[in-house]
């Protein structure tokens, strides 16, 4: 668990640490510092995140390939009357604030989910499939001192519900 106490006694509290550099797909794979998420303390807005998600895929895709045949799979399915509770619910909200049990300790500006307790930013991006519209996320789950060039991104997959 973080220790907001310590946080907010830095010098800058909460700004500081939301603009120290996070680790990201594209670091990992590189090593190159530049490739960090730098968030500028400015939230960028970006209308198309801002609603209501639900995670609707599972299990992840393992690639990006799967991304659009694990999608679509979805859709089918739940045309076909399959019902299954979500695994949970994200809310991005306008000014980049984040409501999820699975993204506690994070914020969004632009197309970046960036956590603030865990150092890492995640990749944002909305797909229409099958004309429903899917928040394609980075899952993460990669060590930056083992990552093979091999390695494939996995991503959490959420359905618009507002």
């Amino acid at each position: 668990m973080p220790d907001h106490g310590m946080r907010n006694a830095l010098p800058g509290g909460d700004d500081y640490i939301k603009t120290r550099p996070k680790m990201t797909t594209a670091a990992a794979r590189s090593g190159k510092e530049a490739d960090k998420c730098r968030y500028s303390g400015t939230f960028t807005p970006n209308k198309a995140f801002v609603g209501t998600w639900h995670w609707a895929v599972w299990p992840r895709p393992k690639s990006e390939a799967g991304v659009e045949k694990s999608a679509t799979n979805w859709v089918e399915a739940q045309k076909k009357g399959r019902k299954e509770k979500p695994k949970d619910v994200l809310v991005l909200m306008d000014g980049g604030k984040v409501k999820s049990g699975a993204f506690k300790g994070y914020f969004w500006s632009d197309t970046m989910l960036i956590g603030t307790d865990v150092g890492v930013a995640r990749k944002m991006e909305v797909r229409n499939i099958a004309g429903t519209d899917f928040l394609i996320i980075e899952a993460g789950g990669f060590d930056p001192e083992t990552i093979p060039s091999s390695w494939d991104q996995k991503y959490t997959i959420y359905m618009r519900v507002k």
